[in-house]
């Protein structure tokens, strides 16, 4: 009688073995990756869920300990917008997946960390009597870095000396305005600053959506009033 119990039993143990390939138990590995890097208020944070399981039946429910997820819930990816109030926060988000075995193990997550507002003293880019075309080639990398951040606004803030114009006629602006309009980027985007200083200076920044912007006190001229 024992003879025939044996192979049900051997059989039973392989099936478990084959449901899985991390798990003898049929349980599939379960991961969430957030970024690689720190994330600035007012940006998007992505988190990516994977499941090692040929399963196509299976379900994401996501929630996240601050920001708001603005798109993707239910699905393996979900894009969280940050705020202003998540400055020099760590944003963690769960994941549970449904549609597994009742035995296993249905939830991951990961944390990204959101920085703190840039300020005055920390410019994306900063630089100092430069030749033309050094200039021309730190204003493109700051543009590409506007444009491929569509929701923050450019800032450039011009530190001048006494004898130095603080308006449109400003010859440091105006080499750049021309170059910014050479480009046939949106000069709407840029914002313009001119701070007195003890030395000439050039800094770049991106503005995220949520950010104070930087130098509040500063001579301000708007691109869209340029002429």
């Amino acid at each position: 009688m024992l003879r025939y119990l044996v192979f049900p039993a051997i059989f039973l143990s392989f099936s478990l073995i084959c449901l899985g390939q991390n798990d003898p138990m049929g349980c599939p590995k379960i991961e969430v990756l957030g970024p690689p890097s720190v994330t600035i208020p007012g940006d998007v944070i992505t988190f990516t869920a994977t499941v090692s399981t040929s399963r196509s039946d299976i379900r994401y429910e996501w929630t996240v300990s601050s920001g708001t997820i603005e798109k993707g819930q239910g699905t393996p990816v979900i894009s969280v917008r940050t705020s202003a109030a998540d400055a020099e926060k760590t944003i963690t988000a769960s994941v549970k997946v449904d549609g597994l075995l009742p035995w296993c193990n249905t939830g991951s997550s990961d944390s990204a960390v959101v920085a703190g507002f840039p300020g005055c003293g920390r410019p994306s880019d900063e630089f100092g009597s430069l030749e033309p075309d050094d200039i021309r080639a730190r204003i493109d990398a700051f543009l590409i870095e506007i444009a491929n951040n569509p929701n923050s606004q450019g800032l450039i803030l011009f530190v001048v000396e006494e004898d130095e114009k603080v308006n449109q006629s400003n010859l440091r602006l105006r080499f750049i305005v021309d170059h910014i309009r050479f480009r046939k980027f949106d000069l709407g985007r840029i914002i313009f600053k001119f701070e007195e200083g003890d030395y000439i200076s050039t800094r770049l920044w991106r503005v995220p959506p949520a950010a104070e912007m930087p130098c509040q006190h500063c001579f301000t001229i708007y691109g869209t009033e340029i002429k």
